[in-house]
């Protein structure tokens, strides 16, 4: 595998992250969809746990990431968390790694 990309997700505070926090373990997968109508971000990318949509690669990373995906490379891309931070009361940070298996 190649690492493509580490970056922490972005919108964190509005997705449901919270919910499944105690989850949200290093090394777990996580799942990358290509959102290209999101009127926020032509290059969106959404990240998700499960079915769990837990935020994005920030705007200022996915470009890469986009581009694969609209070249048909998707499903060449493996995301998993590397760190996860929390306090007592919500979900700080999650650090992932993109890699091109």
């Amino acid at each position: 595998m190649e690492l493509i990309l580490n970056t922490d997700i972005a919108g964190l505070d509005y997705y449901d992250g919270e919910k499944i926090g105690s989850l949200l373990q290093p090394e777990r997968k996580l799942r990358l969809i290509r959102e290209a109508a999101n009127k926020h971000d032509k290059r969106a990318v959404a990240v998700y746990f499960s079915n769990t949509k837990i935020g994005y690669i920030p705007k200022t990373n996915n470009k890469v990431i986009a581009w694969m995906f609209d070249q048909g490379e998707g499903a060449k891309l493996q995301a998993q968390i590397k760190k996860a931070v929390f306090t007592e009361k919500r979900l700080m940070k999650v650090s992932i790694n993109i890699y091109k298996i």
